[in-house]
């Protein structure tokens, strides 16, 4: 017993130190020497509780990416409504924090975590049953074009002249790309509902990536 909670314990000091880091000087920056030092543990136990720095970035990734989708859930949106805001929240997220913005851009280089997000975007279309709308080969199609958008949009952004546009041009672009991939019906009253609905909320990621959010407005 007293094993298990020591290894439960060495765990979660890799995972808070390299939550530092990730935040305070990003993915790429860090090495798994460096996150062995600050946690106190031997390098060699991250191979062993990790496969890779990619495996530990997947996992704080997901933590942060489920405590914003958890949260929206209590606010009884339809599917498409749910995957379109849940989405450009994460879009909007990169934007008003730099440092989750850098981790974000720096993760998807990764193949590991590049197909976590097109598993994402295909798992959240599945719900909503939209292959039997659109047909398996289209369905696929527009999963990857859509998993390909945000990353592209992100990089662009965070290089020199992307700033030049607003966040909110990034996030109708984008959400407006989606509506037209997935054939939804009403696409002009859905998107410019979701936006409405954007602008109701608050979301950002203070220190080391701990999840901030609230409603602005009923």
């Amino acid at each position: 017993m007293a094993q298990y909670e020591k290894g439960i314990e060495t765990k979660r000091l890799l995972l808070q130190a390299s939550r530092e880091l990730f935040y305070r000087q990003g993915y790429e920056q860090t090495t798994t020497r460096q996150i062995a030092e600050k946690s106190g543990t031997n390098l060699g136990l991250i191979k062993y509780y990790f496969e890779s720095k990619a495996d530990i970035a997947l996992l704080i990734y997901l933590e942060i990416r489920n405590a914003f989708s958890g949260w929206l859930q209590q606010f009884g949106y339809t599917v498409p409504q749910m995957y379109l805001i849940d989405s450009a929240l994460e879009l909007r997220l990169c934007f008003n924090s730099p440092p989750f913005g850098r981790f974000y851009d720096q993760i998807y280089k990764e193949p590991k975590l590049r197909a976590l997000f097109q598993s994402k975007v295909l798992d959240s279309l599945h719900m909503s049953s939209r292959v039997n709308a659109m047909g398996a080969e289209y369905f696929t199609f527009a999963c990857l074009s859509i998993s390909a958008i945000k990353p592209a949009l992100v990089s662009f952004y965070l290089n020199p002249g992307g700033e030049k546009y607003s966040p909110d041009s990034y996030i109708r672009y984008y959400m407006a790309q989606q509506i037209h991939y997935l054939q939804y019906e009403n696409p002009q009253e859905l998107l410019e509902f979701c936006l409405q609905e954007l602008t109701k909320y608050y979301f950002d990621a203070a220190d080391n990536f701990a999840p901030v959010m609230s409603r602005l407005v009923p």
